[in-house]
């Protein structure tokens, strides 16, 4: 779920605004059939959500409305595209009227407000309206004007609950083995902190959910009421918290544990997390809140390697010691791993191999080593760039910053995913384990991914068709 626009759209509503959400990427539609919509819905001014990989097709969209619609509708950017690049965005090199830089929930609240009282010219150049408002980047006709910047917001349980009811929860759905549901799953999604201290160096706020390193939180009374909504007004019977780091704090993440208990929600739910904020007792109270699975990168099986994306954050002994506890305690575990790191040589990579093997996980993510925009190794790698969109850490590997050669990394990166997936006793396990439940949960779509999966897995060659891959990282 799309939280900056979940979150954006309760505020404005709070404040009197009448807000609709046209859902492109749950329902993927053309630029012409997104303009029919925005036309169709009278709209005083439009919001489009924009990140690195669907930053073509929003700006096709937002010319095609400009074209349309010249200055009379004002068009403001969100999203952490915006975020990083919002000169690229407004003036005469954009579409766009503004671009809302970092959080955007009271930032575009108060450019509504200086829209809805005239004190803006219709195409949004007028400084008295828009030169005070904090954390944008505006078009004075001539040039980018960038405003001061707003703070993040410090205290989250002074936001409203995300604006669910606008959204069509079932387009939000996931496939998971970890939701043991003989049936249909109905999710619910919630963000119940922001920010990640941990600084790894691939880590890009185009394409984060949150903002920042600075870490800021609901209340547990906050996120077991927003589980209580989901449950109860909304149908939901598992929960996917998208926290960057969810168990960070610990004694809170104990508190929303016992919460849930106490109030008898009946619900099962998954995480992300750092593996190094884990200890048994912590484990032990999230799987007895519902908790049936954490997704956590270990990156690399190389402690040299992953000192250098991750830091000192995460050793060898408490990877294996914590996955252990997780098994004990029934959490299932999604592995994140990394190939094709900077200097990293093939015998570092068959470590990760190795690695992945050892902790055993129910599935695993194997991502090329990626420089994206805003992340510490774009500054420290890149020159010149890449065109954002062609950039994909699971279809494709962009940028070889490795000691070893390109297709020896694409050849391990196959040989990793056949290597772990296709010994009999995971087969048999997701025989036993995931298939029973996800076929009915899914409605057929599994047979899609399932025979995606054994194309990939049995193809002999490296150039296999995109979409099976993707459908690998979804499995």
């Amino acid at each position: 779920m799309p939280f900056a626009v979940a979150y954006s759209a309760a505020c404005l509503e709070r404040e009197g605004f009448s807000v609709s959400i046209n859902d492109q990427w749950a329902r993927e539609q053309s630029p012409r059939k997104m303009l029919r919509g925005v036309l169709a819905s009278g709209a005083s001014m439009l919001v489009l959500n924009v990140d690195s990989m669907n930053r073509d097709i929003v700006l096709d969209t937002a010319w095609a409305v400009r074209r349309h619609c010249g200055p009379r509708l004002p068009m403001v950017a969100i999203g952490q595209y915006a975020d990083v690049f919002p000169e690229t965005l407004v003036g005469p090199a954009g579409p766009f009227n503004v671009a809302v830089v970092g959080e955007p929930e009271l930032t575009l609240v108060d450019v509504a407000r200086v829209l809805a009282s005239g004190n803006a010219e219709s195409d949004g150049s007028d400084a008295i309206g828009l030169c005070g408002i904090a954390g944008i980047v505006w078009s004075d006709r001539m040039h980018p004007v960038r405003n001061d910047p707003r703070p993040l917001v410090q205290d989250l349980d002074t936001l409203p609950m995300p604006a669910y009811g606008l959204f069509r929860l079932d387009d939000y759905a996931k496939m998971s083995a970890f939701v043991p549901i003989a049936g249909r799953v109905r999710w619910g999604w919630i963000m119940s902190s922001r920010g990640c201290p941990f600084g790894c160096v691939f880590c890009s706020p185009t394409l984060r959910k949150s903002h920042g390193r600075i870490y800021r939180v609901h209340s547990p009374a906050y996120v077991v009421d927003m589980v209580e909504k989901l449950v109860h007004e909304h149908g939901c019977n598992a929960i996917a918290f998208e926290d960057d780091v969810f168990s960070l704090d610990r004694e809170r993440t104990l508190a929303i544990c016992r919460g849930i208990l106490d109030r008898g929600l009946k619900v099962f739910w998954t995480a992300q997390t750092h593996l190094a904020t884990l200890d048994e007792e912590l484990i032990a109270a999230m799987a007895a809140a519902g908790c049936r699975g954490l997704c956590a990168g270990v990156e690399s099986g190389d402690e040299e390697v992953r000192r250098s994306l991750k830091g000192n954050s995460l050793s060898n002994e408490t990877i294996l010691k914590n996955v252990a506890l997780l098994k004990k305690h029934g959490i299932e575990l999604t592995a994140y791993f990394m190939i094709g790191c900077p200097g990293e040589t093939i015998d570092q990579m068959k470590k990760t191999v190795k690695m992945a093997v050892e902790m055993d996980p129910l599935m695993i993510q194997v991502a090329f080593f990626t420089p994206y925009p805003g992340s510490e190794a774009w500054e420290r790698y890149m020159v010149g760039g890449i065109h954002e969109p062609e950039m994909s850490h699971y279809n494709r590997f962009g940028v070889n910053l490795s000691a070893a050669g390109r297709r020896d990394v694409e050849r391990l990166h196959d040989r990793f995913y056949r290597s772990f997936y296709l010994s009999p006793r995971r087969m048999i396990r997701y025989a036993t384990r995931r298939l029973p439940f996800v076929l009915l949960q899914s409605r057929g779509r599994e047979f899609k991914l399932l025979f995606s999966t054994i194309v990939y897995l049995m193809s002999p060659v490296h150039s296999m068709k995109m979409d099976s891959m993707d459908s690998v990282r979804r499995l």
